[in-house]
């Protein structure tokens, strides 16, 4: 499962998650919304190792594969939903 407790990021001055608490499941596929700047790609970054948050823990077991889709996708034929759904594997 991933845990996310009493977490604390901050991107320069401005707090984007305070306290944040969450556990998902194993098996549960999540979607993660919210407005530009609110701190979505910043909370994959941590996921994916690429930060660390001020205070508090994001945890996952170290045998498991985080997958994602960057914001931008590649040039192709397809529409950009079924790439997202061909990577669901």
């Amino acid at each position: 499962m991933i845990v996310f407790s009493s977490l604390q990021i901050r991107r320069g001055t401005r707090v984007l998650l305070d306290n944040a608490t969450a556990t998902i499941n194993p098996g549960k596929k999540v979607g993660l919304i919210g407005k530009n700047g609110c701190g979505k790609s910043t909370l994959l970054a941590l996921l994916k190792k690429e930060i660390s948050a001020e205070s508090g823990d994001a945890i996952f077991p170290a045998n498991w594969t985080v997958s994602w889709v960057d914001q931008e996708t590649p040039g192709l034929e397809i529409p950009a939903i079924e790439y997202v759904i061909d990577g669901d594997r």
